[in-house]
């Protein structure tokens, strides 16, 4: 039971030590600043709050549980995201929905960005789900991103995944008329549309 104690203690200590990774000094104010840099892919204010310790580039928006890092991701700033790497930002941590900067930049077919993070980031990472079960390819077939599906798909991205709905790749693709995503997926094999489910016409 007492090395049962010391363990739990131990595992909270840690815990404590890594949430404390994220904590911020920095006001409000700052702290919008900052995103704002991030959003606008503006590296020369980025820089300018870092110096004055105006900013942490670990922090996350209380709110939805952004992180600098991806918000500079969703709105396709390589430069900002190479800088903010290079500051000590966490690659793959995840917001409350679950959604990881490959997760965001996927949504948005910003293949530059993508291609770099697949190189950076653990193999294990591109098949990560959000709290929905959407997996970064998943949002990129949604979004006809027929580029960096071919890109995950290569990287290890399953294409028989299913979101937590049970929507194949190939559900997601042609609820949004991208004919395109959904002949690359019927012709990579992961038609996913299950026994009994009909043709699905992707002319």
């Amino acid at each position: 039971l007492d090395a049962a104690e010391a363990e739990a203690e131990a595992e909270a200590g840690e815990a404590d030590e890594r949430d404390s990774d994220y904590s911020s000094d920095v006001s409000a104010e700052e702290e919008e600043a900052f995103f704002t840099a991030c959003s606008e892919g503006d590296v020369g204010t980025l820089q300018r709050l870092l110096d004055a310790k105006a900013a942490e580039v670990n922090v996350a928006d209380m709110e939805e549980g952004d992180t600098p890092l991806g918000v500079a991701c969703r709105f396709g700033h390589y430069e900002a995201t190479l800088w903010l790497a290079e500051h000590g930002a966490v690659l793959d941590r995840p917001n409350h929905a679950g959604e990881t900067p490959l997760h965001e930049c996927c949504l948005r077919g910003h293949l530059t960005i993508v291609e770099w993070l697949l190189a950076k980031l653990p193999s294990e990472t591109v098949r990560l789900r959000t709290q929905s079960g959407m997996t970064a390819l998943a949002f990129a077939c949604l979004h006809g991103h027929l580029e960096v599906c071919a890109l995950l798909h290569a990287a290890g991205a399953s294409i028989e995944a299913r979101d937590d709905a049970g929507h194949s790749l190939l559900h997601l693709a042609c609820c949004n008329g991208h004919v395109g995503v959904a002949e690359w997926i019927l012709r990579a094999g992961g038609a996913g549309a299950g026994a009994g489910a009909g043709v699905v016409d992707v002319r």
